[in-house]
C-alpha cells in the first residue's frame, strides 16, 4: 500500500528533490535561483 508524503518548508522540499544517486543534495536557495 503506497502512503503519502507531505513536505512542509522549502528545505525539505529540496531534499526530497535531490538526486539520490549522487547522493547529494543542493539544499541552498540564492536570491538569483531560477525555477
Amino acid at each position: 500500500m503506497a502512503k503519502r508524503v507531505v513536505a512542509v518548508g522549502t528545505t525539505r522540499v529540496r531534499v526530497l528533490e535531490s538526486d539520490w544517486a549522487k547522493n547529494e543534495t543542493n539544499i541552498f536557495i540564492y536570491p538569483n535561483l531560477l525555477f
